[in-house]
């Protein structure tokens, strides 16, 4: 469920400014583990009481809804457990943080917002344990909390799915902005022959500062599947230079790219226009 907030978590430093955040998360994630796993163990003993009489009674015991919310035991608890654990770490890494010097991430902090929504929209579905447990019927117990916890599964499946989408219109998104320039350069196979092969690509100056501006823009997206990352990353005009480490005697530049494929070292020459 919050494998992309995992990624992040590993990638990103905690920031202080992301506080509020981190302990809104853990708060509710910490309760609303506590709360699905007491309506799961309540739902499973109903069940487990169900069928010891089934055979006499000859009425239907709820194992079938139980079986429909077996997500909710076998995922979300897990998950929630994770994720409150992971979110007090967080803010505890935070507030050792004296000063921040990176920027907060984008990526993480619309990431931690989109979770809070999901996590709020479970809180507003589930029914309070309180009225939960004056309900007399056993049965009655059973359908309330079968509807809850089946409402907090559509609601995570829903989550998924949309981030599924969210994800493959990202990558269409990207694929189609790439521009012949860079797949050209990416998928180039030129080689200069020796003792290590090497990838060369010549390109006008002109065509340097194309590449050098979608590079801004598609590693901007943070997707880990496309980059192009030159050597001397800090320097917004890349110029050539000689590269002795190489038997490349030519001034040139190193980049590293990958396009949903494989990552590609290449030595960029330039040409005349």
């Amino acid at each position: 469920m919050f494998s992309r907030l995992c990624r992040l978590f590993r990638k990103n430093r905690a920031h202080k400014y992301l506080m509020d955040e981190y302990s809104a998360i853990n708060k509710l994630a910490d309760a609303l583990h506590k709360q699905l796993k007491t309506l799961r163990a309540m739902q499973k003993d109903i069940v487990e009481t169900k069928i010891a009489y089934s055979a006499r009674s000859g009425k239907a015991t709820g194992v079938i809804g139980l079986r429909k919310t077996d997500f909710i035991e076998e995922k979300l608890i897990n998950d929630l457990k994770w994720l409150s654990s992971n979110a007090e770490q967080r803010f505890t890494h935070a507030c050792e943080t004296i000063e921040s010097t990176e920027p907060v991430s984008p990526s993480e902090k619309l990431e931690l917002q989109q979770i809070a929504d999901l996590l709020n929209n479970i809180n507003d579905t589930l029914p309070k344990l309180e009225n939960i447990m004056t309900v007399k019927d056993e049965r009655d117990k059973a359908l309330a909390i079968e509807a809850a916890l089946r409402n907090v599964t559509n609601l995570c499946k829903e989550f998924h799915l949309l981030r599924r989408r969210r994800r493959k219109l990202a990558k269409e998104v990207l694929e189609n902005e790439i521009s012949p320039l860079v797949r050209r350069v990416y998928e180039s196979r030129a080689t200069l022959k020796g003792e290590h092969s090497m990838n060369i690509f010549a390109m006008t100056e002109h065509e340097l500062r194309d590449l050098e501006r979608e590079a801004r823009h598609i590693n901007s997206c943070n997707d880990p599947r496309y980059k192009i990352e030159f050597r001397k990353w800090w320097q917004r005009t890349q110029r050539p230079e000689v590269d002795f480490t190489t038997p490349l005697k030519d001034p040139h530049i190193n980049v590293m790219m990958k396009l949903d494929g494989p990552e590609r070292k290449i030595h960029l020459l330039l040409k005349a226009a």
